[in-house]
This record gives structure tokens, sequence and C-alpha cells, in this order.
């Protein structure tokens, strides 16, 4: 899971640049609560 997101951020960044990687961190902590709720 961390992995994952990590690759997500490392091909992210050059592309969308700060505000890219920070949607891919929100996105990562919703999964994060969701699986600790579930």
């Amino acid at each position: 899971m961390v992995v994952l997101v990590t690759m997500v951020l490392v091909e992210g960044l050059p592309l969308g640049g700060f505000d890219f990687a920070t949607d891919i961190l929100t996105y990562a902590i919703k999964i994060l609560h969701s699986e600790r709720f579930f």
C-alpha cells in the first residue's frame, strides 16, 4: 500500500507537480481512514 502510493508520487511529481502529489496524498489518507474503520 505504502509502496504503491510512493510509486505514484514519484511518477506523478514530474507530471503534475506539487498539486498532483497533494491530491494523491489526500486520496491515500482517505483510503487509510476507510480501511481503519472497516
